[in-house]
C-alpha cells in the first residue's frame, strides 16, 4: 500500500459554525461506531456515511478519504489526552511524585480500557496512521513540557542532555508498562499497584522528592481513569462539538511520532491491506 501525502490525511475544511460542527462532530461518533462494531475491514466511507445517515457527498466535504477520518480521531484524542496530563502536572494540590502517579494510574486504566473493549481493532487502524500530521510537534511540546516539569520539581542536578535523556525515559517507560499490562487479568487495585511502582521507579530515576503527603503515609489521590474510562475510541459530548476522550497514549518522544497502536502487546501483530 502507498503511503498517502499529508494532504490526503487533513480534513477538508476547519469547521467555524455551530452547523458544520456538529455535522463533524457526527461524522466522527460514526465512523468510531463502524469501527467498534464492525472493525476496519469494513470501515468505508460509504459505511461510515450511512451509519451518519448522511451522503457520502456530504462526508466528503470534511474528510478527503477514510483515512483522514482516523487521522482527525486519533488526533483529537491525541490532544484530550494531553489537555488531561497537562492538567495534573499543573496542579499545585499534589505533590510531584503525586503527579506522576496519577498521570500513571490514569494511563494504565485507559490503555487497560482500550485493550478490553476494542482489542484488536488498534492493529487493523494501524495502517490508517502512518505518516499522519502534527504527532511530531505535539511530542515535541510534551517532551518540553515534562522536562519543564523535571526540572523545576528535582533534587537532582542534572547537565540538559543527562535531565532530557531522562525525562524520555520517565514518558518511554510509562506507555511501554501501561501497553504491556493493558491485557493481563488483573484487578483494578493491582493494576495501580503496577503503576505506583512503575511511577516509583521513573520518579527516582529524575530525582523528583516525596511530597508532604507522601511522607505522611497518606495514599496519592487516584483519579485514574474518570470522565476518561471508555478511552480513545468514543465521544465525549459528540453534540457539542465532538470533544474525544484521551488517547492511550503519551504524546511522542522527541519528536517521534506515537501512534495508539505503535507498541501494543494486545495487538495482533498484521497489517491489513483495506480497501475503500
Amino acid at each position: 500500500m502507498s503511503t498517502p501525502s499529508g494532504s490526503d490525511l487533513l480534513p477538508r475544511k476547519t469547521p467555524r459554525q455551530e452547523r458544520s460542527r456538529r455535522m463533524r462532530a457526527r461524522i466522527l461518533e460514526a465512523a468510531l461506531r463502524v469501527l467498534r462494531e464492525d472493525g476496519a475491514l469494513a470501515f468505508t466511507t460509504t459505511s461510515v456515511a450511512d451509519a451518519a445517515d448522511i451522503s457520502v457527498g456530504s462526508l466528503y466535504q470534511y474528510f478527503p478519504n477514510k483515512r483522514a477520518l482516523v487521522v482527525a480521531l486519533h488526533r483529537e484524542a491525541i490532544e484530550a489526552g494531553w489537555r488531561h496530563v497537562q492538567a495534573v502536572l499543573d496542579d499545585p494540590a499534589r505533590g510531584p511524585r503525586t503527579r506522576i502517579e496519577d498521570i500513571a494510574r490514569w494511563y494504565f486504566g485507559v490503555e487497560a480500557e482500550e485493550a478490553g473493549g476494542y482489542g484488536a481493532v488498534f492493529d487493523d487502524v494501524e495502517v490508517f496512521l502512518r505518516g499522519a500530521p502534527g504527532d511530531e510537534d505535539l511530542g515535541r511540546e510534551a517532551l518540553e513540557r515534562f522536562t519543564t516539569f523535571v526540572r523545576d520539581a528535582s533534587t537532582a542536578t542534572l547537565e540538559p542532555e543527562v535531565l532530557e535523556r531522562r525525562v524520555q525515559v520517565l514518558m518511554t517507560t510509562l506507555e511501554a508498562v501501561g501497553k504491556a499490562i493493558a491485557t493481563r487479568p488483573l484487578a483494578p487495585d493491582e493494576r495501580e499497584r503496577w503503576a505506583t511502582e512503575v511511577a516509583t521507579m521513573v520518579c527516582d530515576l529524575v530525582g523528583l522528592p516525596d511530597d508532604e503527603r507522601r511522607a505522611a503515609g497518606a495514599k496519592p489521590r487516584a483519579d485514574a481513569a474518570g470522565a476518561y474510562t471508555e478511552g480513545w475510541l468514543s465521544i465525549e459530548g459528540a453534540s457539542s462539538a465532538g470533544e474525544l476522550s484521551p488517547t492511550a497514549t503519551l504524546p511522542g518522544v522527541a519528536g517521534a511520532p506515537s501512534s495508539v497502536v505503535s507498541t501494543s502487546s494486545h495487538s495482533r501483530r498484521k497489517r491489513l491491506e483495506l480497501n475503500e
